[in-house]
């Protein structure tokens, strides 16, 4: 990924991978952080809360 934001985007942006729900970015680092290739799991769904 790394490789080809080099070759095609801006400068400073920089793929992190994740592992489980940890990863080595400060949660004050980032302007905006985009998921790809995600899988979510839901262990207890609940019903939506009204407002």
């Amino acid at each position: 990924m790394n490789e080809k934001i080099a070759n095609r985007g801006p400068d400073n942006v920089v793929a992190v991978p994740a592992k489980g729900y940890s990863t080595s970015v400060a949660s004050e680092a980032a302007d905006v952080v985009y998921e790809l290739d995600t899988f979510h799991v839901v262990e207890e769904p609940q019903e939506p809360k009204d407002s």
